[in-house]
């Protein structure tokens, strides 16, 4: 049940909604693959008020081994 990215686009317009992609990940709304439509909608925003893990719902740390290891993902969604 992935997101289309126009849907994210419409969808995701803020953090206080708390539709981070852990969040949709853990309710069905989002595939693992869909994390790549998150970042390209974070790049995209005219503000980036949020630092890019706490737009995708991932700690600090978590961001990191993720970019360091994409596989590593299934693990932290875990």
């Amino acid at each position: 049940m992935r997101n289309s990215f126009a849907s994210l686009k419409s969808t995701r317009t803020n953090l206080e909604n708390d539709m981070t992609f852990v969040s949709d990940y853990k309710s069905g709304a989002a595939d693992i693959e869909s994390i790549h439509d998150y970042v390209n909608q974070w790049i995209e925003q005219t503000s980036n008020d949020s630092p890019i893990h706490r737009f995708l719902g991932l700690t600090f740390d978590q961001y990191n081994r993720w970019k360091a290891n994409p596989n590593s993902l299934y693990g932290i969604l875990q």
